[in-house]
């Protein structure tokens, strides 16, 4: 889990909130999974990180994989 997951989840649990399922598988044949979900509730929440440290999520194609995930998970 990264600090600012980490950091998530103790602001979660300090505000009493429900508990999250963390690394929510939700697509039937792909591996993709959220960050933290609550199923029942149909929510989910992925730590994206900074917008300026050139990560994974934040180029082209980890990008363009991120809207492809998400597309997915609005369907279902």
């Amino acid at each position: 889990m990264s600090k600012l997951e980490t950091t998530l989840e103790f602001y979660l649990e300090a505000y009493k909130l429900p508990k999250p399922v963390t690394e929510y598988k939700f697509h039937p044949k792909r591996r993709w999974r959220f960050d933290f979900a609550w199923p029942d509730k149909k929510l989910a929440v992925e730590v994206e990180g900074g917008g300026w440290v050139n990560g994974r999520h934040n180029r082209g194609q980890g990008f363009a994989n991120d809207m492809e995930k998400y597309h997915e998970a609005m369907d279902l």
